[in-house]
């Protein structure tokens, strides 16, 4: 009987050592739930700039106040900016009318380009002529026949129709040299509006180069003012999570340690229970064998 009767309160001892277990092991499983949240939020805290990557924290309630610092963290200055879009709407113009600028002084070079390399080829044609004709100088004047005349004026031999007249011959010889002058006349003032050309080109590619540098000057600000304005946001919402969180959180301090304490100890006293109670029920099923062994010998 009294065996039996250790033997139930063994049973009984076993099931409140599997109920201390399961509490137990609820408790340290939430525990390292809540160290393992706590971590992740210090990853996107410093991920975010609202702590700093080389602080460490040896507890977790300096990991608590470092949290708790992160979402008072002061939001960055979002002053308001003048706005760059008038200025690169005005910029973008100002270098569409320089491109503009550009293709028509080349198209007026390519135009002065292709009629000097004319005029040069003009004139090879009007030199020759004059090389041609230059042997009339050398007939007196008033020595001219007539036009109905056939014989040559220089040699005499007949002619099979009448020759031009050396005046004819004359005059067409001072009309190629008044041309030669007139190309000789206008190609200075054609080389000069050539280099203006340049000059003006030259001039309109240095502003070009300006208003490229200033227009990407003003995509970087742009571009850095996203950024910025992205961060912001992103701090925000983090210190809005890190804050909800904090708040649902149940209170870790030494209560809190104080309870799993007192959860180890319940389950460690209850394995004790058991333990012992093991070790008499061992221990009497050992002497009452032994007794029935003597009890049969004798």
């Amino acid at each position: 009987e009294d065996q039996a009767q250790k033997q139930h309160e063994l049973t009984a001892a076993r099931r409140l050592l599997r109920r201390r277990q399961q509490d137990l092991k609820v408790a340290e499983t939430t525990d390292g739930d809540i160290d393992a949240h706590l971590h992740q939020l210090l990853a996107q805290a410093r991920t975010a700039g609202l702590i700093s990557a080389g602080d460490e924290f040896d507890s977790r309630e300096a990991l608590l106040d470092a949290l708790r610092e992160a979402v008072r963290f002061p939001p960055p200055a979002t002053g308001e900016e003048p706005s760059h879009t008038e200025r690169t709407a005005a910029l973008q113009e100002r270098r569409t009318q320089l491109r503009a600028e550009l293709g028509d002084i080349s198209e007026q070079r390519q135009f002065l380009i292709r009629q000097e390399a004319a005029e040069d080829s003009y004139t090879q044609v009007v030199q020759r002529g004059i090389s041609r004709l230059h042997a009339v100088d050398l007939i007196p004047a008033g020595t001219s026949p007539r036009a109905e005349d056939t014989a040559c004026p220089l040699c005499g031999s007949n002619l099979p129709q009448p020759d031009h007249t050396v005046e004819d011959m004359r005059q067409t010889l001072n009309d190629l040299r008044g041309q030669l002058t007139s190309v000789r006349t206008v190609r200075p003032r054609r080389e000069q509006t050539l280099r203006e050309l340049a000059d003006q080109a030259d001039t309109a590619r240095e502003e070009l180069r300006g208003v490229e540098g200033a227009l990407n000057s003003l995509a970087e600000l742009e571009a850095d003012r996203n950024r910025f304005r992205a961060q912001a946001e992103e701090q925000a919402f983090l210190r809005g999570r890190i804050d909800a969180h904090l708040s649902q959180l149940p209170d870790t301090g030494d209560a809190y340690e104080g309870s799993l304490l007192q959860l180890r100890a319940a389950a460690a006293f209850a394995q004790a229970q058991v333990d012992d109670l093991e070790a008499e029920l061992d221990t009497e099923s050992m002497q009452d064998r032994l007794d029935h062994a003597l009890n049969y010998i004798s």
